[in-house]
């Protein structure tokens, strides 16, 4: 079986209930996911950022000492690249953020994504805490793939369809505590 990529671009394009799934169906990597998209943005703005200044510098490629006054290319390189990772955490874009890069529209709803999955896996989360311990507990183990329903129905005494039913009763008891969460962010 092939795997693919899991992509959160088309987040902000889905209605609620395609939010909720989304977030139930991936809660198990969703941490990282978020993470990863982050980074991606960073490292998207700083490899844009650079070439693009380069590209306007005229470079070729080879660097050349331009002036005799102290330099600390490494340090400025570092505060620039914590400068963007604290406008993404942050969401304050402003011009320097902007500077040198190719397509703003492109990053801002980048940025917004990240910041929209963030909000709504959190309250997913809270959400989830919410439940009975019981509840939790069966959840917990069924989205990270631990249990199966086979391994529920076997645990609970119960047959299959019941420990289907049963996982089916706490998913949309989360669902009513969540959704409302994430109308208010759509």
């Amino acid at each position: 079986m092939e795997s693919e990529a899991i992509s959160i671009d088309k987040y902000l394009d889905s209605d609620v209930s395609q939010r909720f799934e989304f977030l139930y169906e991936n809660y198990s990597v969703l941490k990282a996911i978020i993470k990863d998209y982050r980074e991606d943005i960073i490292n998207d703005v700083i490899d844009m950022k650079s070439y693009n200044r380069r590209a306007a510098n005229g470079e070729l490629g080879v660097r050349v000492q331009v002036s005799m006054g102290t330099s600390n290319p490494t340090m400025n390189k570092a505060i620039n690249n914590i400068t963007i990772a604290k406008a993404v955490d942050e969401g304050y874009l402003d011009e320097d953020f902007f500077e040198d890069t190719d397509d703003p529209e492109a990053l801002v709803k980048r940025v917004t994504i990240y910041h929209r999955v963030s909000i709504d896996y959190l309250s997913f989360q809270s959400k989830m805490e919410t439940l009975k311990p019981k509840d939790q507990k069966i959840l917990r183990e069924y989205l990270s793939g631990t249990k199966t329903f086979r391994d529920f129905s076997e645990e609970m005494g119960i047959d299959y369809q019941s420990a289907v039913k049963k996982i089916g009763r706490i998913k949309h008891k989360l669902i009513e505590r969540v959704e409302p969460r994430l109308r208010r962010g759509a």
